[in-house]
């Protein structure tokens, strides 16, 4: 396991691309990802303190998977804003 920031991301020789557009997507839509960490074959990550996991092998497009965390961060304040309401 190894900690990674978001410049080592985007670095050619030990980045990941598709983590690095990832994680651009997510801060240029005003999240905060913290707690990079990277495994084997995956990435354990924070977005605005909750945490996600990537696996590398994953078919998706980096934007498809952005906006994957951003709907489940909506859904959870969504629930969260809908039982308070209770």
């Amino acid at each position: 396991m190894k900690t990674r920031t978001i410049e080592e991301l985007h670095d050619k020789d030990i980045g990941h691309r598709k983590m690095a557009k990832t994680v651009d997507y997510l801060v240029a839509n005003g999240y905060e990802v913290t707690d990079i960490k990277e495994y084997n074959e995956q990435f354990k990550f924070k977005v605005n303190g909750h945490q996600f996991w990537y696996r590398k092998e994953w078919k998706s497009t980096a934007k498809e998977f952005a906006i994957y965390c951003i709907n489940i961060l909506k859904t959870e304040e969504e629930m969260i804003r809908l039982w308070s309401e209770k």
